[in-house]
């Protein structure tokens, strides 16, 4: 009876043992994936800000390249009337009034 007592504190001790390996192993997994997220969200952060510079500025050139097309040609320069009057002469005289 004496070697079952034994073999049986021999193999609880083993299993302490391998829970306790399970269990560093599990914590190592954790810090490696925290640490791995944490790397994973900075670069999407610089990612998401260069592309969202990225496109502000692809957005304000074409409205820019818009908007000079529309004023050269859509929007012409006013012209200033005075330039072009036409003067007119009449070619019958005034008519005088009657004296009475």
């Amino acid at each position: 009876m004496h070697k079952i007592g034994e073999a049986y504190q021999g193999s609880a001790a083993q299993a302490q043992e391998a829970i306790a390996e399970m269990n560093r192993q599990i914590k190592d997994s954790a810090s490696i994936a925290r640490s791995a997220s944490k790397d994973l969200a900075i670069k999407f952060k610089n990612a998401y800000w260069k592309v969202l510079i990225g496109t502000a500025l692809a957005t304000l050139l074409v409205g820019f390249v818009i908007g000079a097309s529309y004023v050269r040609n859509f929007d012409p320069p006013k012209q200033e009337i005075t330039k072009y009057y036409v003067e007119t002469k009449c070619a019958d005289l005034p008519v005088k009034p009657k004296r009475k």
